[in-house]
């Protein structure tokens, strides 16, 4: 599936015209088998002040180990405008019922 989301401030804040905050994402993802999943994701912001970064990339991949369960793990690098970079590995164990 592929998944794009946009959201922005409608018109700028009332305490600066200049801040109009706006942020994107883009994720690609597939399915390699019937019970596991790879997906991509690519997103950024603007004029989020430092909430949020201006670049974020990561991977991630999940496998349904019983039919209502599943583990998952991501990867994420977000880049600020000041250099700093954040490096987030986050692992999920999943139950649907």
């Amino acid at each position: 599936f592929i998944e794009a989301e946009y959201v922005g401030a409608m018109a700028a804040f009332e305490a600066d015209k200049d801040f109009e905050p706006k942020a994107w994402h883009l994720e690609v993802a597939f399915r390699p088998t019937a019970v596991s999943e790879i997906a991509l994701r690519y997103g950024g912001s603007a004029d989020a002040l430092d909430f949020l970064p201006p670049t974020q990339a990561g991977i991630a991949g999940a496998y349904e180990i019983f039919e209502s369960a599943s583990i998952a793990l991501e990867y994420l690098n977000e880049t600020f405008e000041n250099d700093d970079a954040v490096d987030t590995v986050t692992s999920q164990f999943a139950v649907a019922f």
